[in-house]
Formats: structure tokens, C-alpha cells, sequence
């Protein structure tokens, strides 16, 4: 008889404020999830109570929810970090979706690598309101599917939060989110996370993010923000890149003295083939 894998816990943390219909749609897409082990922690960032909307879900799914008052996402996340149990960690913002094998495409592929940190793809999906004030879908996309490279990581925003997975111990190491942001905490921990390690990309589409047209997402709602924020971090983070770049140009060059050397026997040959006079 043999013994069961081992199924490593995952803590997926939220952070919401009165946001109760959104976040019941995330609830179920972690409650719907094909890896058993998982545990649902709801950071409630001085919103309105929300265990009565969680109630129904409680018999399918470990929740634990936290509620610090009005202290903002950085430190809700950070909350929600100290209150995880599990092994690996996973993001889902109230407004995103997981679909149901995000979390065992993600942690099946981890353990087999042996990395600390991964990613998959993410569907784009834009809403507009109705006439009857419903959310409908207008377009469905996969906006960015790109292996890890911190060249790129500095270039664009090509990892989105719900897409990612990394070890609890990865932010014992680096820490969680800087509480001195207001946006871009996610890229920020991906700068600092990627000083450490690789990621790995696995490029199949395992959860969605939402973007609806009433600007009420925070990248459409803080644009002067994000830039301002975006700029800072690239100044602060330029350096990871140069490693890597330096690496493109050592391949370069090698690849410019392969060819040399080409050209030269090549012309070694056509001279020994020369008719003698």
C-alpha cells in the first residue's frame, strides 16, 4: 500500500472593503479549487463586516478572516501574510478569479522544480454595466504569457498578482508589502523577491482579472499614482537587470566570434579552392 503525496498547504489571501458581491465570486473560485489543501484568509480593510457573506462557503472552504480596521493594502496584506499557515502563498484581489486547477497548476509544478516562486497566465476580462446595472463581459484576452526575465520585469509589468505563487519563506527573507506605498505594492515585492530568485513561468491560463469600465479598478482609478510609483521603482530596481544584460552581452559576443571564426575558415576554404595560376 502506498502513502498519499504529500499536499502542502496553500494560504490565499484577500484583502477587501465593501466590495461583499465580488468577494463571494472570489470565495467560491478558491472554494471550487482542485487542490484540497488550501486555507481562504479575508483581510478586511475597514469595510463592513463580511462574515455573513462568507457563511455559506464555510463548510466547503477553510476561512479565517481579519479584520485590523482601516489600515490600507500594503498592511492588510502584511496582516494576512502574519496569519498564514501555509507552505506556499497565493494572491487573489477581491474583483479576480481563480479557475479550478490555479492553485495545483501552480504548486505541482513548484514542488517538481524545486523553485521558490512561480507565475501562469491570466485572462483579461473588460466588463461594462447594463441597462439593468448587471456586470456583462465585452472581451475575454490573454494580454501577457512571457518567461521570466528581469530585463523584461523592468521594461513591463508582465506578472500579474493573481497569476502568483511564491514560498512562505521567500518573504521571511525579502518581507511582505512596503507599507510606505499606496500602488504597485505587487510590483515592488516582485522586484524584491526576483533579487533572490528565479521564477518560474508556467504559460497555461489558470485565473482572470477584471477590468470594468466605471474606473472603480485601482489601475484605471490612481493612473497619476501608478506612473509616479512605477518611475520610483524602476530607479530603485534598476540594478537587478544588469546581471542578466550583462549575461546578453558575453552571449553576443561569443556569438559575434562563432561567426568570425566562420568566416574566417570559409575564406580558408575558398583560398585552397583558388585555380592555380
Amino acid at each position: 500500500m502506498t502513502d498519499e503525496p504529500r499536499k502542502p498547504l496553500v494560504s490565499v489571501i484577500t484583502r477587501t472593503r465593501n466590495r461583499h458581491a465580488l468577494l463571494v465570486e472570489a470565495a467560491a473560485s478558491v472554494a471550487a479549487q482542485t487542490w484540497p489543501a488550501r486555507e481562504f484568509i479575508v483581510v478586511n480593510d475597514g469595510g463592513e463586516p463580511v462574515e455573513e457573506a462568507l457563511a455559506p462557503l464555510r463548510g466547503v472552504l477553510d476561512i479565517r478572516i481579519v479584520n485590523p480596521g482601516r489600515v490600507g493594502r500594503c498592511r492588510a496584506g502584511n496582516l494576512g501574510l502574519e496569519a498564514a499557515r501555509g507552505e506556499w502563498v497565493s494572491w487573489l484581489d477581491d474583483d479576480d478569479l481563480y479557475y479550478p486547477q490555479h492553485l495545483e497548476t501552480l504548486v505541482c509544478a513548484l514542488e517538481k522544480s524545486g523553485m521558490k516562486v512561480g507565475y501562469t497566465d491570466p485572462h483579461l476580462i473588460r466588463q461594462t454595466k447594463d441597462a439593468n446595472g448587471v456586470w456583462q463581459e465585452v472581451s475575454r484576452s490573454v494580454p501577457f504569457s512571457r518567461d521570466f526575465s528581469r530585463i523584461m520585469l523592468v521594461r513591463e509589468t508582465y506578472i500579474h498578482l493573481v497569476t502568483f505563487m511564491h514560498h512562505r519563506d521567500c518573504t521571511r527573507v525579502t518581507g511582505g508589502f512596503d507599507e510606505g506605498l499606496e500602488v504597485l505594492e505587487d510590483l515592488d515585492l516582485f522586484f524584491r523577491l526576483a533579487q533572490n530568485w528565479d521564477f518560474l513561468h508556467i504559460p497555461e491560463v489558470t485565473s482572470a482579472f477584471r477590468i470594468r469600465d466605471d474606473e472603480s479598478n485601482a489601475v484605471t482609478a490612481l493612473r497619476r499614482e501608478f506612473v509616479e510609483t512605477r518611475t520610483k521603482l524602476f530607479q530603485r530596481y534598476i540594478h537587478i537587470a544588469f546581471a542578466e544584460l550583462l549575461g546578453m552581452v558575453d552571449d553576443g559576443r561569443m556569438v559575434i566570434g562563432d561567426l568570425r571564426r566562420r568566416v574566417d575558415e570559409l575564406e580558408r576554404q575558398l583560398g585552397n579552392k583558388a585555380p592555380q595560376s
